[in-house]
């Protein structure tokens, strides 16, 4: 190549470069991932024995249902994995009321239509989609804790729910079988969704 045309390609490329890392910084804060959430959770206003006003805890468990919806199916799935302890000890470090409104903003939103599918089921449609899901989920390790907590609060909790519906079973739980049933309707929702999860 002659020089005369590798100088303007080099100031071209480092233009394009440039431009490039301009917009991957002006667009990272709106980019969400497992990992900001977890650091978020894991800051929490009144952590250390800090006592935010109610406004303040509000408008931080809002902008923590906001990061948590904004996760694409991968992304809730991986931080539910990697940050097991904190999103579960955020959660019971809600008051009742304020974990009410977070599990209504973040898990039932997430899983309406999973829910209605299944409800729209045969009662041996539901046993084969759960029994295929719980197999998947133990056999690749994922989230076995919920599925082990599920049955250590319901030792009939599949089977209910093959019966009832898993919609009816959920609304009919407390907060801590709302938030056990999440992994499930994840991976319910993927099966739906085209098959089998990895």
């Amino acid at each position: 190549m002659r020089p005369s045309i590798l100088i303007p390609t080099f100031v071209a490329l480092a233009i394009i470069w440039s431009g490039v890392a301009v917009v991957m910084h002006v667009t990272d804060p709106y980019i969400v991932t497992p990992e900001k959430v977890l650091a978020l959770v894991n800051n929490a206003p009144w952590k250390g024995g800090k006592k935010p006003r109610p406004d303040e805890r509000k408008a931080f468990l809002q902008k923590v249902a906001d990061s948590v919806n904004k996760l694409d199916f991968e992304g809730q799935r991986r931080m539910r994995e990697e940050g097991r302890n904190a999103t579960e000890d955020f959660a019971f470090d809600l008051t009742e009321e304020e974990r009410k409104w977070f599990v209504a903003q973040t898990v039932e939103k997430q899983f309406q239509q999973v829910m209605k599918t299944f409800k729209a089921m045969s009662v041996e449609e539901r046993k084969k989609m759960l029994n295929a899901s719980r197999a998947d989920m133990r056999r690749n390790n994922r989230d076995v804790e919920s599925l082990d907590g599920l049955i250590k609060e319901d030792e009939k909790a599949f089977e209910t729910m093959a019966e009832q519906g898993i919609g009816e079973y959920y609304q009919k739980g407390n907060d801590k079988r709302k938030v056990l049933l999440a992994p499930l309707l994840g991976e319910l929702q993927a099966r739906m969704l085209g098959g089998r999860r990895r």
